[in-house]
């Protein structure tokens, strides 16, 4: 990790990216941010956050962050600023059956994973860290961890978007001054259903040229969290 939040210049110094223009030290237009952050130029966080947060034990469950799935990891092209270019989310639109590579941040002894109720068995962490290779599939991408005695301390889990399709344009703030700045978030958000019919709802953002959605849900556990 270089820094915490990304920023404009040092153009793609910490970029992790998927095409030719991404050799070299600094990038030519139109590349614009360092990222080289745990956050993005958002403030939403990556994997490089969420590992930050389980080696400080922060973390009370489990996170899970996936390298983007639509894109070929042979053409990969890595920055020595970052450490990963995972990101929570278990949305790939079209990439049924491609291998994806699942990390896992957690303080906890082991880690295991499943998709849709199948596991991919469990791993021993290795600096607040395992990872997995498995194919994608649409669904509910769930994430155990385990103490030194072998008993579940936490979990979390990513579920794919599906429903309907809105643009959201909200405001970070609701009375401005004149000649105050005003920052807007614009996202693409899925309001959709889940078993039980309780509502479900995603944030979008584009990564890749690919626009995905994150899914948010709260997981059956004693120390379950929503991710």
């Amino acid at each position: 990790m270089w820094t915490a939040w990304d920023y404009l210049g040092e153009a793609g110094i910490g970029a992790w990216a998927y095409t030719k223009d991404a050799m070299g030290f600094e990038k030519p237009y139109p590349w614009l941010l360092a990222d080289t952050g745990a956050f993005d130029i958002l403030g939403n966080a990556n994997g490089e956050a969420m590992l930050a947060k389980a080696v400080w034990h922060q973390a009370k469950q489990p996170m899970i962050g996936v390298q983007p799935v639509n894109q070929e990891e042979s053409e990969l092209i890595k920055a020595v600023w970052r450490g990963t270019n995972a990101l929570p989310v278990w949305s790939w639109r079209g990439c049924e059956g491609k291998m994806a590579t699942v990390e896992v941040y957690s303080d906890a002894v082991q880690a295991e994973l499943l998709l849709n109720g199948k596991s991919f068995g469990k791993k021993e962490t290795e600096g607040c860290m395992a990872s997995w290779q498995i194919p994608y599939e649409p669904g509910m991408l769930e994430a155990v961890a385990y103490d030194n005695t072998g008993a579940e301390c936490g979990r979390s889990c990513l579920v794919s978007a599906a429903g309907k399709v809105g643009l959201s344009v909200r405001p970070e703030e609701t009375t401005v001054k004149e000649g105050e700045i005003v920052y807007v978030d614009v996202a693409v958000r899925i309001r959709g259903k889940r078993k039980g019919g309780s509502k479900q709802r995603y944030a979008g953002d584009s990564y890749g040229r690919e626009w995905y959605a994150v899914g948010i849900r709260q997981c059956k556990s004693s120390n379950a969290g929503a991710v």
